[in-house]
């Protein structure tokens, strides 16, 4: 999926709401009108209007991501004192994942 400057994505937003958020007429219209840019399809103004009327902005949103466990010597004496601190945890965390 190509990334859009925010420059054109402001402007593809306009031109939806010119075009009364049809993104077929939208997609003529901007192409129409910046001949210069790359002609995005009918279904990129239709993600980029999905996205400005959930989040109310036409900057991307960062994926959510886990952050990886390390395992190193720290964290491994951490879980180990905490296991020894109370066994009854790490045995329900064992029935759990099975």
């Amino acid at each position: 999926m190509k990334n859009y400057p925010i420059e054109e994505r402001i402007d593809m937003i306009f031109t939806l709401g010119e075009c009364h958020k049809n993104s077929l007429l939208a997609s003529r219209v901007y192409a129409q009108k910046f001949p210069e840019r790359n002609d995005p399809k009918p279904t990129v103004f239709k993600r980029f209007l999905h996205q400005f009327e959930e989040t109310g902005s036409v900057n991307y949103k960062k994926p959510i991501t886990r952050k990886s466990v390390t395992e190193d010597e720290e964290n491994v004496f951490a879980v180990i004192g905490s296991v020894i601190e109370n066994p009854n945890n790490y045995q329900k965390a064992q029935l759990l994942s099975l």
